[in-house]
């Protein structure tokens, strides 16, 4: 597993919900179980109505 921290600034712009959607779907295939996606949409939520300046975390297994 690798851990790696990214610093979001203000300034940091995000693809659109639209834009996300249309890359997976370009896919040949997606594995994710409903709990994933469920995870998902949870932390897009908790980023969206973060402070400036937060930290994220993305851990790959």
């Amino acid at each position: 597993m690798s851990t790696k921290i990214i610093q979001v600034r203000d300034d940091t712009s995000r693809p659109t919900m639209v834009d996300v959607l249309a890359r997976i779907s370009a896919r040949s295939s997606v594995e994710a179980s409903s709990e994933d996606i469920r995870s998902f949409i949870e932390n897009d939520r908790k980023y969206a109505t973060a402070p400036s300046h937060t930290a994220v975390i993305e851990t790959w297994l």
